[in-house]
Protein backbone atom coordinates (compact mmCIF):
# COMPACT_ATOMS: atom_id res chain seq x y z
CA UNK A 1 0.00 0.00 0.00
CA UNK A 2 1.48 3.07 -0.94
CA UNK A 3 0.04 6.36 0.99
CA UNK A 4 3.36 7.33 2.14
CA UNK A 5 1.74 7.75 5.58
CA UNK A 6 -0.80 10.38 4.81
CA UNK A 7 -3.52 10.99 7.41
CA UNK A 8 -6.89 11.95 7.49
CA UNK A 9 -9.22 13.68 9.97
CA UNK A 10 -12.28 11.37 10.31
CA UNK A 11 -15.55 11.91 12.56
CA UNK A 12 -15.58 7.92 12.70
CA UNK A 13 -15.88 4.88 10.85
CA UNK A 14 -18.48 2.18 10.32
CA UNK A 15 -16.51 -0.71 9.08
CA UNK A 16 -19.56 -2.90 7.84
CA UNK A 17 -22.62 -1.16 6.39
CA UNK A 18 -25.69 -2.10 4.09
CA UNK A 19 -27.22 1.54 4.00
CA UNK A 20 -24.70 3.47 3.24
CA UNK A 21 -24.46 2.64 -0.75
CA UNK A 22 -24.44 -0.37 -2.57
CA UNK A 23 -23.52 -4.07 -1.13
CA UNK A 24 -22.08 -4.68 2.25
CA UNK A 25 -19.59 -1.24 2.30
CA UNK A 26 -16.76 0.41 5.26
CA UNK A 27 -18.04 4.04 5.49
CA UNK A 28 -15.21 6.63 6.41
CA UNK A 29 -17.32 9.64 8.28
CA UNK A 30 -14.89 12.90 7.14
CA UNK A 31 -14.54 15.57 9.81
CA UNK A 32 -14.96 19.22 8.79
CA UNK A 33 -17.15 21.28 6.64
CA UNK A 34 -17.76 24.66 5.80
CA UNK A 35 -20.49 24.07 3.55
CA UNK A 36 -23.41 23.45 6.21
CA UNK A 37 -26.42 22.01 4.07
CA UNK A 38 -29.67 22.92 5.16
CA UNK A 39 -30.91 19.24 6.19
CA UNK A 40 -27.44 18.05 6.77
CA UNK A 41 -28.33 14.80 8.98
CA UNK A 42 -24.15 15.13 9.96
CA UNK A 43 -24.48 18.47 11.56
CA UNK A 44 -21.71 17.19 14.41
CA UNK A 45 -19.08 16.70 11.85
CA UNK A 46 -18.81 20.49 10.36
CA UNK A 47 -16.50 21.37 13.46
CA UNK A 48 -13.05 21.74 11.54
CA UNK A 49 -10.88 21.04 14.90
CA UNK A 50 -13.49 17.95 15.93
CA UNK A 51 -12.87 14.40 15.41
CA UNK A 52 -9.57 12.63 15.50
CA UNK A 53 -6.41 12.02 13.14
CA UNK A 54 -5.51 8.62 11.57
CA UNK A 55 -3.47 7.83 9.30
CA UNK A 56 -4.95 6.23 6.13
CA UNK A 57 -3.10 2.86 5.98
CA UNK A 58 -4.56 2.43 9.15
CA UNK A 59 -7.91 2.22 7.64
CA UNK A 60 -6.54 0.56 4.36
CA UNK A 61 -5.51 -2.43 6.59
CA UNK A 62 -9.15 -2.34 8.12
CA UNK A 63 -10.35 -2.97 4.24
CA UNK A 64 -7.88 -5.53 3.48
CA UNK A 65 -8.87 -7.24 6.86
CA UNK A 66 -12.74 -8.19 5.50
CA UNK A 67 -12.99 -9.92 2.95
CA UNK A 68 -16.62 -9.77 2.27
CA UNK A 69 -16.47 -5.60 1.22
CA UNK A 70 -18.00 -4.65 -1.95
CA UNK A 71 -16.85 -0.91 -1.14
CA UNK A 72 -16.14 2.06 0.51
CA UNK A 73 -18.23 4.82 1.14
CA UNK A 74 -16.70 8.21 1.85
CA UNK A 75 -18.99 10.63 3.43
CA UNK A 76 -19.00 13.43 6.01
CA UNK A 77 -18.80 16.31 7.09
CA UNK A 78 -16.90 17.34 3.69
CA UNK A 79 -14.76 14.85 2.04
CA UNK A 80 -13.92 17.13 -0.94
CA UNK A 81 -12.29 19.17 2.01
CA UNK A 82 -9.23 16.35 2.46
CA UNK A 83 -9.86 15.93 -1.76
CA UNK A 84 -5.90 14.66 -2.42
CA UNK A 85 -5.97 12.07 0.79
CA UNK A 86 -10.01 10.95 -0.49
CA UNK A 87 -8.56 10.38 -3.73
CA UNK A 88 -5.39 8.62 -2.24
CA UNK A 89 -7.20 5.96 -0.33
CA UNK A 90 -9.80 6.24 -2.61
CA UNK A 91 -7.42 5.02 -5.03
CA UNK A 92 -5.91 2.52 -3.09
CA UNK A 93 -9.21 1.05 -1.95
CA UNK A 94 -10.17 0.52 -6.02
CA UNK A 95 -6.54 -1.27 -5.95
CA UNK A 96 -8.01 -3.74 -3.54
CA UNK A 97 -11.04 -4.39 -5.52
CA UNK A 98 -13.11 -2.18 -4.06
CA UNK A 99 -15.76 0.47 -5.56
CA UNK A 100 -15.97 3.63 -4.03
CA UNK A 101 -19.05 5.65 -3.37
CA UNK A 102 -18.44 9.82 -1.96
CA UNK A 103 -21.40 11.71 -0.86
CA UNK A 104 -20.80 15.28 -1.01
CA UNK A 105 -22.62 19.01 -0.35
CA UNK A 106 -21.20 20.23 -3.79
CA UNK A 107 -22.60 19.88 -7.17
CA UNK A 108 -20.94 18.14 -10.01
CA UNK A 109 -20.02 21.25 -11.72
CA UNK A 110 -18.68 23.07 -8.80
CA UNK A 111 -16.30 19.81 -8.61
CA UNK A 112 -15.14 20.78 -12.27
CA UNK A 113 -14.97 24.29 -11.58
CA UNK A 114 -12.49 24.13 -8.61
CA UNK A 115 -9.28 22.72 -10.56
Amino acid sequence: MMSQDKKIRIAGIIEESIVDGPGFRFVVFTQGCKRHCKGCHNEETWDLDGGKIVSIDEILNKLDENPLLDGITLSGGEPFMQAEEMALLAGEAKQLGLDVVTYTGYKYEELLDSN
